[in-house]
């Protein structure tokens, strides 16, 4: 959700921005107002792509990395006994659900 809109978020800058704002001032290296692909300027969104690119590689490359690591000295998962009873006491201390009870399957009657 927020990767998908984030990244939304800057390609439409490269796409709609209309030139009515700044966008960040001059420290961008763009003087004057920004202008998308639909005003007129394809060069916005061409580094809007630039960084889209760096923002998935960097992500992607941190994410791959400390999940890796975090997998190898700590571990990720629970057990397969503790994952099938749930997680509701070791994580929590307490039952998330106290009125779900599991019961028994009616036996139905075969005609």
């Amino acid at each position: 959700m927020h990767g998908t809109c984030g990244l939304w978020g800057v390609l439409s800058v490269g796409l709609l921005a209309d030139g009515t704002s700044n966008y960040g001032g001059s420290w961008n290296g763009v003087t004057g107002n920004v202008t998308g692909l639909f005003y007129g300027d394809p060069s916005q969104l061409a580094a809007q792509l630039v960084g889209i690119s760096t923002l998935i590689g960097v992500v992607f490359t941190l994410s791959l990395v400390i999940n890796l690591g975090l997998d190898f000295f700590v571990g990720q998962r629970v057990s397969a006994e503790t994952e099938l009873a749930g997680l509701d006491i070791p994580e929590m201390g307490q039952l998330g659900y106290p009125e779900f009870v599991f019961r028994p399957e009616p036996e139905v009657a075969m005609a």
